[in-house]
This record gives C-alpha cells, structure tokens and sequence, in this order.
C-alpha cells in the first residue's frame, strides 16, 4: 500500500492504464490498487482493463479487482461476464475474483460457478470454482446471520470452521 504521498500519483498511475506498451498497463494497473482509497475511485478504468487485448493486463485487472473494496464489488456483474473468455487462466483469475469480492452480488453468482465446476475441462478453473464456492458460502452465511440479527462472535467462527472444512474436504477429493 502507498503511503499518502505516493496516492498522490493515482492519477497520473491511471493514465498509464491506456499506455501503449502492455507491460506498463499491467503495472499501473496493479499500482492502483496499492493506492488505497484513491485508488478505488479508478475502478471503472480497472474494470475496462479486464477487457484489454492483452492476457497479462487482463488478468492483473481481475486480480486487482477484488483489492478495490465495495468499488470493485461494484463490476461483479463484469467480472463474472469473464466466466466465458476462451483462455483457461482467464476465467480461473475471474472466478478467484468472485470469490474475493466479499459482496452479495458476487455470491448471486454462485449457481452458475457451481456449473462451470461440473462442465469446465481445465483443472485450474475447477480448483478455482471449489475455492470460490467456499468463499461465497462464508459469505452467504455472514449475511444470513446478519440478516437474522445475529451477530454471536461464536456464529461467525462456526461459519469459518465450516468453510474451511469444507475447503480442506474439497482439497482431499483432488
């Protein structure tokens, strides 16, 4: 994370974001996200950049999404359209994105990862998928507590044990 003085940069960093040169979008991308709260005001750039000719700046992209707080949840509905992409790495790195969101329109997304594990062909993605699923139960469970206004610290630890289980379960049966 940049310290006060460097966030003062952010929008010179989120002008390189259209740089020419591929290996300088990868890098302004991933300084944005080190820019804190300056930097989430750049998430729509971030999200175009998910979309950029160029695997490695997509992929930063989608990395970096999840680092971008409730601005980046914001582009789930984006992030989750990478699900598609033809490149196997691609949409492993959107679908770990999904599950580091932290945001209920994320997890909407769930049923369809769900899928994506029965029918997708590459390892990475299914492995992405377990990983993802756990998260966004976490997560799914945090809010139904919330919701029922139930914030019992011993809720919240049964609900990490349980996802971790279920992680730990998920990554016996490989």
């Amino acid at each position: 994370k940049m310290s006060g003085e460097g966030a003062a940069y952010a929008e010179a960093i989120a002008k390189c974001l259209t740089d020419r040169v591929s290996y300088v979008r990868v890098q302004a991308v991933e300084a944005i996200a080190g820019c804190g709260e300056i930097g989430q005001m750049y998430a729509g750039e971030v999200c175009r950049a998910m979309f950029d000719g160029d695997s490695r700046v997509r992929l930063a992209a989608i990395a970096t999404m999840p680092r971008l707080g409730a601005r980046g949840a914001a582009f789930a509905e984006e992030v989750a359209s990478l699900m598609d992409d033809p490149a196997p790495e691609v949409r492993a790195a959107c679908i770990r994105a999904l599950g580091n969101l932290d945001s209920p329109e994320a997890v909407g997304y769930l049923p369809t990862l769900l899928q994506l594990a029965d029918t997708d062909e590459s390892d990475a993605v299914r492995e992405a998928v377990r990983e993802a699923a756990t998260s966004m139960r976490a997560i799914e469970n945090r809010a139904g507590a919330a919701a029922a206004g139930d914030s019992d610290r011993d809720d919240d630890d049964e609900d990490l044990e349980e996802a971790r289980a279920a992680a730990l379960a998920a990554a016996r049966q490989r």
